[in-house]
């Protein structure tokens, strides 16, 4: 699996891409504009365990140029789900679509928390 994605360079001076890193932060911040919505806090392994080891944001880079984006939301109680998963969607693909001109995107969002 790459850890990055090849993105169109029209000046045909050489390669260029967009890191899994970059992206996710793309993501986070396009995530934190929605009013009502949040990435989730990061899981622990084991109770035992001061690392975080699972991230709510997980980017896989296809080796056929899609990003396919999965996030872990938590939305605030009054907000109507399918509205903000929808906004969480045209945010989040708008986002990478501006930064990165041609990247395809397929966002899945998982609601963790309401409240």
């Amino acid at each position: 699996m790459a850890d990055y994605v090849l993105i169109k360079n029209y000046s045909h001076n050489g390669k260029m891409a967009i890191s899994r890193a970059a992206l996710q932060s793309i993501t986070e911040r396009a995530v934190a504009a929605i009013p009502g919505a949040d990435i989730a806090q990061r899981k622990k392994t084991n109770a035992f365990s001061a690392f975080f080891m699972t991230s709510p944001v997980k980017i896989i880079l296809r080796s056929n140029g899609i990003a396919d984006i999965r996030l872990e939301v938590a939305l605030s109680s009054d907000a109507k789900v399918m509205d903000i998963c929808s906004k969480i969607q045209e945010e989040v693909a708008k986002a990478i679509q501006i930064t990165c001109e041609t990247v395809p995107v397929s966002v899945n969002i998982k609601v963790v928390k309401v409240g």
